[in-house]
């Protein structure tokens, strides 16, 4: 915008109609930009934090397969408990951290 304004200053006279829609459009362009860079970094700071939740996820059920092999019960039936019991904590601290 100050770039801009001195622009028009040390050059020849321009309309003012011309000096307020150059620097209108360059507000709209700057705000644009801005909107869309929070939104593609939030973008990829979700995806970042659901891959890691779903890589928690994937370790907490082979844990809870391991542990089934361990106390001789069935290794799926097993870890799909420690899964079902990591999702629900999850869930709840989502609830209710936010």
């Amino acid at each position: 915008m100050l770039g801009l304004t001195f622009g028009f200053l040390l050059n020849n006279p321009a309309d003012l109609s011309i000096v307020t829609n150059v620097c209108l459009g360059a507000a709209i362009a700057l705000g644009m930009s801005g909107v869309s860079s929070a939104y593609v970094s939030e973008y990829a700071e979700r995806q970042h934090a659901l891959s890691k939740l779903e890589d928690a996820m994937l370790l907490i059920f082979l844990l809870g397969v391991f542990f089934g092999r361990i106390a001789g019960v069935s290794s799926m039936r097993l870890g799909l408990q420690t899964l079902l019991v990591a999702t629900v904590t999850a869930a709840l601290i989502y609830l209710f951290a936010g």
